[in-house]
């Protein structure tokens, strides 16, 4: 069964992880910080339905490009992802530091 996403947190979604060579983790953090109503389980379930790894960048499932709004955010957010993060994601980190960075819930 497809994962109904609302169209809002969707095109959020895209514009921050379609591109990107971020962790997985990272962006769903950020996500949630944007949501905060999303827990991590399902910004976790969203990510994983919306986007498979392609050499080494975020890259978003084909199905959803149907919907010419996705498309649209999607190609946008390719541009400035890939921009931001360079070439080839590196394991060392970009240098972009999270403003946002909550608290661990519990060790």
């Amino acid at each position: 069964s497809k994962t109904v996403i609302p169209d809002q947190q969707l095109l959020k979604l895209v514009k921050l992880a379609h591109g990107s060579g971020r962790p997985k983790v990272d962006l769903a953090r950020e996500f949630m910080g944007l949501f905060p109503d999303v827990v991590k389980s399902r910004a976790d379930k969203y990510i994983s339905t919306l986007f498979y790894k392609k050499e080494g960048r975020l890259t978003i499932v084909e199905e959803r490009l149907a919907n010419p709004f996705v498309a649209e955010v999607a190609a946008d957010a390719w541009k400035a992802n890939t921009a931001a993060g360079g070439a080839a994601p590196s394991t060392g980190g970009s240098g972009i530091q999270l403003t946002f960075m909550p608290k661990p819930l519990s060790a």
